[in-house]
């Protein structure tokens, strides 16, 4: 709703009137209000300037209430001017009744007027006839141009005709209301589905949450590398946390991380040695066993090579501990919540010399030899990240052959008969 139609005088259109007598609402009335409603009664009660002396001696004390200073007059004074601001308010004039609301028609004639289109239609064209007045019977007839006339007995007098000429009446166009037609909204395009690219089927894996499991171990892959089977069907592979044993293969023995174990042609079998010990150890209390396994909420959840990092526990006990501290394992540097207990294992093991620990000359402990292979060593593929080879990394049987009579306990899980012939597909 227009704001002339709020502040009486206002008259649409009028901008200069509408303008001031916005001003006068905005500033002059407020102040004025403010005037007679908080400052006057103020003065009163606080005697400022001697007014309410002078009020004293004036005849505004026969005004009922009104006497000397003090904050009754005040009082009385507010209620007297609220009451006058009210009928101020009242009495202004509004727009409705009012002559300034709106142009006034203008006379077009003796009898006519302008017909002032409303908003919503305009008004027809009116063609007004006059007949002319006659005495006696007779019929009434109109001439082409719409004069009247009638016929009478004798004499005729013909009086003057008022005449009406048809006129299209003046009226003030109103403006053609032209709906405009609601906008639609176009449907939104239904997104075609995205195809979903072919997924690579891939070997089931462990579940993605949790932290704790009761699982079958299907296969020993070294010292500190299991493969297990989960309840709903699901593999995976897991990797002992907070524990390393020695590897499994010769050329990739390391020394350095053994405390006290020299980089020599001794230390390097001494410790491919213990690695064997250890992954015969873990295939005697573990392989085909139902265990426990647990994740550390403050450890990572999977190592570098995608296993499980875990805790397994075997009758209650934890295993990754008990490596330590028969000597199978060392302390793999890493953060877990067990790693000061895992710490001091590891330090009671190498001071009492147990298993990796006990290395005392060049020549480590005498262990069984493999089994002699005829003839030179064929070049053998690079050992895969995780250390375990299968068929598919070798060019020719006789790689496979090699690395399987090397180590007849086949870790690799190369001879899958044990009929003593490895990866019998590359034949």
């Amino acid at each position: 709703m227009a704001i002339t139609t709020h502040i009486p005088g206002m008259i649409p259109g009028a901008t200069r009137r509408n303008v001031a007598l916005g001003l006068l609402a905005v500033v002059l009335f407020p102040l004025t209000l403010v005037f007679a409603l908080f400052y006057v009664p103020t003065v009163l009660a606080t005697n400022r300037g001697g007014v309410g002396d002078a009020l004293a001696g004036s005849p505004l004390v026969r005004v009922p209430g009104i006497g000397g200073p003090g904050v009754k007059t005040a009082a009385v004074a507010f209620v007297y001017l609220f009451v006058l601001v009210g009928v101020v308010f009242a009495a202004l004039p509004s727009d409705a009744g009012s002559p300034d609301a709106g142009p006034s028609a203008p006379d077009t004639g003796a009898k006519g007027a302008v017909a002032t289109a409303d908003d919503d239609t305009a008004s027809p064209e009116r063609e007004t006839l006059t007949a002319t007045p006659t005495d006696g019977a007779g019929t009434e007839g109109t001439t082409g141009d719409g004069t009247a006339t009638t016929p009478s007995e004798g004499p005729t007098t013909t009086e003057p005709t008022e005449r009406r000429t048809p006129r299209t009446e003046t009226a003030t166009p109103a403006p053609t209301r032209t709906s405009t037609p609601t906008e639609t909204a176009a449907p939104t395009p239904t997104p075609s589905p995205t195809p979903t690219p072919a997924t690579t089927t891939e070997a089931p894996r462990g579940p993605s949450e949790g932290g704790e499991w009761t699982v079958t171990v299907t296969r020993v892959v070294d010292g500190d590398t299991l493969e297990v089977r989960f309840p709903n069907g699901e593999t995976d592979t897991l990797r002992l946390l907070g524990v390393d044993t020695p590897e499994t293969t010769l050329g990739r023995v390391s020394p350095d991380e053994f405390e006290g174990i020299p980089d020599t042609t001794g230390g390097r079998d001494w410790l491919y040695e213990w690695g064997e010990r250890a992954s015969q150890f873990a295939t005697r209390e573990l392989d085909g066993e139902r265990v426990r396994i647990a994740v550390d909420p403050t450890a990572d959840r999977r190592g570098g090579f995608g296993r499980l990092l875990v805790y397994v526990y075997v009758d209650g006990e934890n295993f990754n501990a008990r490596l330590l501290e028969e000597g199978y394992a060392r302390l793999y540097e890493s953060s877990f919540s067990q790693r000061g207990r895992f710490t001091d294992i590891e330090a009671t093991a190498q001071r009492r010399n147990v298993g990796v620990w006990g290395y005392e000359g060049p020549d480590p402990t005498p262990t069984p030899d493999p089994t002699p292979t005829p003839g030179d060593a064929p070049d053998l593929p690079p050992l895969p990240p995780d250390g375990d080879y299968n068929c598919g990394d070798f060019d020719t049987h006789e790689q496979a052959q090699y690395v399987l009579e090397r180590d007849p306990s086949d870790p690799h899980g190369l001879d899958g008969d044990d009929d003593g012939i490895a990866c019998e597909s590359l034949q």
